[in-house]
């Protein structure tokens, strides 16, 4: 009785925004839906930041899920400036999807720090409003390298300095176990006394000063992201890439497994650069490959521009990178540079066209340092801040062509039954973990909610709208008899008639592709035409009509129009019926009944013939 798959995907403008439908992401994903409430805002995540575009303008899903039909869905806009909220956009509708539980929508923002506040309401009376604080569309960066990057925790008064601005914004969480899936959590906050920068940072570094110096100057919120992985050399992050690496006694110290440390940078550009965009990698590395036999520049230059267009082939997408002049060591006992590690760095920031930018040359700061080689320390973390702040300046955000961030994606839902559906992703996606943390093909149900991570043909991440089952009415009324207009269904042709069916609460599908009732049609022959009610996934048997057409002529030429008259047979014409035909029965007759029905005139023409049949002609209206 069912069949209907959709995949919806409305689109509406505003006034400066653009909005779009809606997705929920489920427990799993730590959104917490309560079971109490009407509605649930599920995306974005608090604290999340968007990558702008190089018009200082960012777009970005925002969704959620309704448990029942509402009348009214309503989006409010507030800019953050400092602690006072500015009026963005006042409540504006957006499309409401209550009756498949779900809304799914897109804005356009300049880069600011911004308030979302969310509304349904039945009768005229909100029946409930959900916030989200804070979402940015602003700046978002990886960090690569080692230590000078990572930060360290191993000596007192080594863990740098917290932002002091709430614009400044990490994921707190280490990947301690090498996993090389993604956290789903998604839990932001702001870069202040943190213990991790994940998924690999150990501290909050110079990095809280960098973000604050990047605020100040952009008044933009900024989101980092740390791969850094104390003690590697670029060799380490090369063969991790492709595969070659080995695991010494030197690598188990590190803590290294088989394609660590570049794991987690690949993860990080294909879950948070595919979802929320980036500018740049901003990679600190040299100082461990400054040692004597351990790379020729030529070998460090291959390998570090091997690693940035492996990373660019993972994404997709041409990131771009920052890369900083880094080789000063001290063995205790000589302080050491290296030309060759330095020069590397040079070649690949000056190749032309490979998109690297200059990042600071950190051999020329801080000595004696507080171990002979850390930027550590409240000094060390200024330092290093500010030192990377001269780099990431105007010239660079006016140039660097950064990474944009992904929408939330419809899933495919199909009604099986009366009381059940099957969702499934779209054909260019998979599935990669459901709300329940299976990962199976697709779902069936009638209630609850659904939802899942994606992944794209490349292996990239995306989140999935979710349905709010709840909110579904499976009891689909049954099609009504169509009725027209003018009735009965006859016309002349090439005239209009109107068809009307009853779907109360639903909406009507014409085969004809029109939708709702009445609707006009202007068939030009002898039609049928069908209906069903459809209720977003499901539909009721359909309901048929045909409209009989009177054409205006008729001409029956022979030898074209010679016809073997298996049935009996009327030709009809709202005006002349011209015919030099040979019209013949069936052996042995049975089908003898041959009308031509003309208002104007009927001539038979010499050669026409009627063979064995009971002709009749008739002048008057052929509708009747």
């Amino acid at each position: 009785m069912f069949l209907l798959k959709t995949n919806l995907f409305l689109q509406k403008g505003t006034l400066n925004s653009k909005f779009r439908m809606a997705l929920i992401l489920p427990a799993l994903f730590c959104f917490a839906i309560s079971t109490y409430s009407q509605l649930t805002v599920s995306y974005p995540k608090e604290r999340m930041v968007f990558q702008r575009n190089l018009s200082n303008s960012g777009t970005f899903s925002f969704s959620g899920s309704v448990n029942q039909i509402v009348d009214k869905l309503e989006v409010k806009i507030w800019e953050r400036s400092g602690v006072n909220l500015v009026l963005k956009t006042d409540w504006y509708e957006i499309e409401n999807n209550s009756p498949a539980g779900f809304f799914r929508d897109t804005i356009t923002l300049n880069g600011g720090w911004y308030k979302l506040e969310i509304r349904a309401t039945k009768n005229e009376i909100v029946i409930d409003t959900k916030t989200i604080e804070r979402v940015g569309v602003g700046e978002v960066f990886i960090i690569a390298g080692q230590s000078n990057a990572s930060g360290v925790n191993y000596y007192p008064n080594d863990l740098g300095l917290p932002a002091n601005d709430d614009r400044v914004n990490c994921s707190n969480f280490r990947n301690s176990t090498n996993s090389i899936e993604p956290d789903l959590n998604l839990n932001f906050t702001h870069l202040g006394n943190v213990q991790y920068v994940g998924p690999f940072g150990d501290t909050q570094w110079c990095w809280g000063v960098l973000g604050d110096n990047l605020v100040q100057q952009l008044n933009v919120p900024v989101l980092f992201f740390n791969t850094a992985w104390g003690g590697t050399s670029t060799k380490h992050w090369f063969t991790s890439y492709n595969g070659t690496d080995v695991i010494t006694s030197y690598e188990q110290n590190l803590g290294l497994t088989l394609g660590f440390p570049y794991q987690n940078l690949k993860t990080c550009l294909k879950f948070y650069g595919s979802l929320l965009g980036v500018r740049a990698v901003l990679w600190h590395q040299g100082e461990t490959d400054c040692i004597d036999g351990i790379l020729t520049q030529q070998q460090m230059r291959d390998q570090l521009k091997g690693t940035i267009l492996g990373s660019r082939a993972d994404l997709g997408e041409n990131v771009a990178w920052m890369v900083c002049k880094a080789s000063f060591i001290n063995d205790y006992s000589n302080d050491h540079y290296c030309p060759a590690v330095i020069g590397a760095q040079a070649e690949i920031i000056n190749e032309p066209g490979l998109n690297v930018f200059e990042g600071p040359n950190t051999d020329n700061y801080m000595h004696p340092r507080y171990d002979n080689v850390h930027f550590a320390g409240s000094s060390g973390s200024q330092i290093l801040g500010d030192a990377w702040a001269t780099k990431l300046n105007a010239n660079f955000f006016s140039t660097c062509v950064p990474v944009l961030p992904g929408l939330v994606e419809p899933l495919d839902v199909t009604c099986l039954s009366t009381n059940n559906t099957s969702i499934q992703a779209l054909e260019h996606y998979t599935i990669y973990k459901w709300n329940d943390n299976s990962s199976v093909s697709y779902k069936t149900g009638n209630t609850g909610i659904y939802s899942a991570f994606l992944k794209t043909n490349n292996g990239n991440y995306k989140f999935s709208q979710a349905y709010n089952l709840a909110a579904f009415n499976f009891t689909v009324p049954a099609v009504s008899a169509i009725s027209s207009s003018p009735n009965p269904a006859m016309i002349y042709n090439g005239n209009e008639i109107n068809l009307i069916v009853s779907c109360p609460g639903f909406q009507p599908v014409w085969s004809s592709g029109q939708i709702n009732s009445p609707v006009s049609v202007f068939p030009i022959a002898d039609s049928t035409f069908s209906v069903s009610c459809i209720n977003r996934f499901c539909h009721t048997t359909s309901q048929s009509k045909q409209v009989k057409v009177c054409p205006q002529n008729l001409s029956l030429i022979s030898p074209q129009n010679d016809i073997d008259l298996g049935h009996p047979l009327n030709f009809v014409s709202a005006s002349v019926i011209s015919a030099r035909n040979v019209i013949s029965g069936p052996l042995g007759g049975g089908y003898n009944n041959l009308i031509f029905q003309g208002e104007k005139s009927i001539e038979l023409l010499p050669g026409f013939k009627s063979e064995g049949q009971t002709f009749t002609a008739i002048l008057g209206s052929c509708l009747k």
